[in-house]
């Protein structure tokens, strides 16, 4: 069976609990980091992150609507969809990312593809950009695929169906609208209520 198709045939999600948002979450880094507005040394400290990484390839830069809206979600990407100048071929990819205790992302494809990434966050912080509100979570971190061969058998703490759709622009960034449905089984996260998620990440 697909990704797709075990998204698609899943039973009746259960009722939630009375107070209980999907939007709770276990304490984590960014979740403490501070929130700041995006003023001068907001910027230089992204800037700092571009120089100081420029001819790393193991180093991503990247920034994080948090709380999207499927309104906002589906207008941004009808926005991008329109232009035709990508330096890519923009077409929706299906995936399951299983995150082990070890820090190791599992990700399988709808082609049976299976791949090993750690990846490892160096620096965040949380920035309110311009009036809409909307909260921007800045980042830079490294990502390593593992050898061919490599397994990982510690215990699997979280299950991430994604449907993203990837917009490259010249090949210096790409903006990634994803999909995403969560959970601590593969039978939560197949009943989760669907995120919205977009991220621009320097290539």
């Amino acid at each position: 069976m697909s990704l797709k198709s075990e998204l698609r045939y899943t039973s009746p999600r259960p009722p939630r609990r009375p107070g209980y948002s999907t939007r709770d979450r276990k304490t984590s880094p960014d979740a403490m980091a501070t929130t700041v507005g995006f003023e001068r040394p907001a910027r230089e400290r992204v800037l700092s992150w571009f120089k100081g990484n420029s001819d790393n390839k193991g180093i991503e830069v990247e920034a994080r609507i948090k709380d999207v809206s499927q309104l906002g979600f589906e207008t941004v990407l009808r926005s991008l969809a329109s232009n035709k100048g990508w330096s890519n071929k923009p077409k929706e990819r299906t995936t399951l990312d299983l995150i082990h205790a070890s820090g190791v992302r599992e990700t399988h494809d709808d082609a049976q593809k299976v791949s090993f990434m750690r990846k490892e966050r160096h620096e965040q912080f949380n920035c309110e950009c311009g009036t809409s509100g909307y909260e921007v979570r800045f980042a830079v971190a490294s990502e390593s695929e593992e050898r061919v061969g490599f397994q990982d058998t510690s215990e699997v703490s979280t299950w991430r169906y994604k449907q993203r759709t990837q917009f490259v622009h010249k090949g210096l960034f790409s903006f990634d609208l994803t999909r995403v449905k969560q959970g601590d089984t593969k039978l939560l996260a197949q009943q989760a209520e669907t995120q919205y998620e977009i991220e621009i990440e320097f290539c």
